[in-house]
């Protein structure tokens, strides 16, 4: 038994064994050590718990305070720790360079290396000295065995608190995927609640082939601690279906081998984002549709007046014909040919008229707020592309309107567009699409102001006007279609420009059935 101080002793053991937290064990070791030795510096290297190898993180004292240094830092003896390490084994045997003011030992308890402590000094221990640290050493590597033991109850109690929650999937597993624990909400998740015995032992079991190589990159991360970044993949269900989520995962502390994942089901966001997509193919068909309904017309109006006046105008040849002086059967011929050719191209257009509008309109109650914020939320990526902040600032309690949700959608979408592209030429701070809404009187007006240049005096005049258009690429429908919906929802559709040239189209809309319309004022647009 080596001589020791009865009273020092004491002093450590209270000092040190009394702690029942590493972090406290630590603290209490290094400062008993740099007093009792008046060393320069005093340091521990932590071991995996498997042995064999440091954590990445050793802890110092010295004139500077305590420090956490990685364990590579050239302050650091880590050469002289790994050979304690590799070659004592658990040995109480003092290890001393060719620098006899290092000495460095393991502090090891049932045979078990836990950490490797040292200190430096300038001089070096004498005998009585490097028992004294024989006993510090073996006295930390017993507290913090039992602190360890101690805290690793009380983290099994708080994942058991933090599990119960059920707020997010938690799955707790080790080393090599293997489940531990795993909470109601993550069973849930995978198909599996009510099913929990049939659990794969494995997270691999649950993880597709494509996914398995990204998921060993991250565990092998786990070597340099902290939390892993938030990343989306796949689970398979029980029924063998794909679930798709975002997990982020870490290790319980930095000695332990367990890892718990924090799992957040996306199944409903993915949903919500088909539905999206869904909802802007929709209003693209919708838009191609109007775009094609609007240009027949278009033609229509423009052909149809000359065909039904060559109509009129044959037949009337044809009378005259008949009368008392004769007329060639040619002449006749020719007319007669006129007036059907003129019915055939009346009869060509109705068709596609016909053909494009397939079903009648869906009116029912809406409400406008709700139908801007929609389409702004379907149209928000392609603000975001652009660059374009868009700014709400809606009426409350806006009273409800009757229409097409799908041409008011339609509508809107097109001047939200027109809106985006006119901005394409300005700074992305100077980008700002503003949207607000407002009652005057029985009618609902809505105005979408860009901060573009504005529009001049010709363009204002033609700007609804089918294939007119200021871009150099479209077709200039787009306008004249919300102008054609704003119309058979018995509205009003026009363009104003505020003091700064910013250009603003505005839509009014009825709020009481068509049927018992208020008279519209030119007041109400200007307002």
């Amino acid at each position: 038994m080596e001589n020791l101080d009865l009273e020092a002793t004491i002093a450590w053991t209270h000092a040190i064994g009394s702690n029942l937290n590493v972090e406290g064990v630590v603290r209490s070791f290094l400062l008993a050590a740099m007093q009792r030795f008046r060393a320069r510096q005093v340091g521990m290297f932590f071991c995996d718990p498997v042995g064999g190898h440091f954590l990445p993180e050793a802890r110092i004292l010295s004139a500077n305070g305590p420090e956490r240094l990685p364990i590579g830092a050239e302050r650091l003896p880590l050469a002289l720790a790994s050979d304690v390490l590799q070659t004592t084994q658990g040995s109480s045997q003092v290890a001393v360079p060719t620098d006899p003011s290092l000495v460095c030992l393991p502090a090891a308890t049932a045979g078990n290396v836990v950490a490797v402590v040292f200190v430096a000094r300038p001089d070096a221990l004498t005998p009585a000295e490097q028992a004294e640290f024989r006993f510090l050493a073996s006295l930390a590597a017993t507290s913090l065995h039992n602190a360890r033991v101690h805290e690793a109850a009380a983290r099994q109690s708080h994942v058991r608190e933090v599990l119960n929650t059920n707020i997010l999937g938690i799955v707790v597993w080790e080393r090599g995927g293997r489940i531990l624990e795993a909470n109601e909400a993550f069973m849930k998740i995978v198909g599996y609640a009510g099913h929990e015995s049939s659990l794969p032992a494995s997270l691999d079991a649950l993880t597709p082939d494509e996914w398995k190589p990204v998921i060993r990159n991250r565990e092998a991360q786990f070597s340099g601690g902290g939390v892993l970044p938030p990343l989306e993949r796949e689970f398979f269900r029980r029924d063998g279906s794909r679930a798709p989520v975002l997990v982020t995962a870490t290790r319980l502390d930095e000695e332990s081998l367990q890892r718990v994942t924090f799992v957040l089901d996306l199944s409903e966001r993915r949903r919500a984002e088909e539905d999206l997509e869904n909802a802007r193919a929709e209003l693209a068909h919708v838009s191609k549709v109007t775009a094609l309904t609007a240009l027949a017309g278009s033609i229509a109006h423009e052909i149809n007046q000359p065909l039904m006046a060559i109509v009129a105008y044959g037949s009337a040849a044809i009378r005259w014909l008949n009368k008392e002086t004769p007329n060639v059967d040619e002449a006749r011929d020719s007319i007669e040919r006129l007036v059907l050719e003129g019915h055939r191209a009346g009869a060509i257009i109705l068709g596609i008229l016909s053909l494009l509008k397939k079903h009648a309109e869906r009116t029912e109650p809406l409400d406008l707020n709700a139908l801007v914020k929609t389409t702004v939320q379907i149209f928000q990526p392609d603000a975001v592309r652009s660059k374009v902040r868009i700014q709400l600032d809606l009426a409350a309690q806006l009273p409800q309107i009757v229409g097409d949700k799908l041409q008011l959608q339609q509508l809107i979408g097109n001047l939200v567009v027109n809106g985006l592209e006119a901005m394409a030429g300005l700074t992305p701070d100077a980008r700002l699409l503003s949207i607000c809404s407002a009652q005057r009187g029985d009618w609902v007006e809505v105005s979408v102001r860009d901060s573009g240049k504005g529009l001049g005096a010709e363009a204002t005049e033609r700007i609804f006007e089918p294939l007119f258009t200021t871009k150099e690429e479209g077709l200039g429908m787009g306008l004249s279609v919300c102008k054609l919906i704003v119309e058979a929802h018995a509205g009003r559709l026009w363009v104003s420009r505020d003091e700064a040239g910013h250009t603003a189209f505005r839509f009014a809309l009825p709020v009481m059935s068509p049927l018992h319309l208020p008279p519209m004022t030119d007041t109400a647009s200007t307002k």
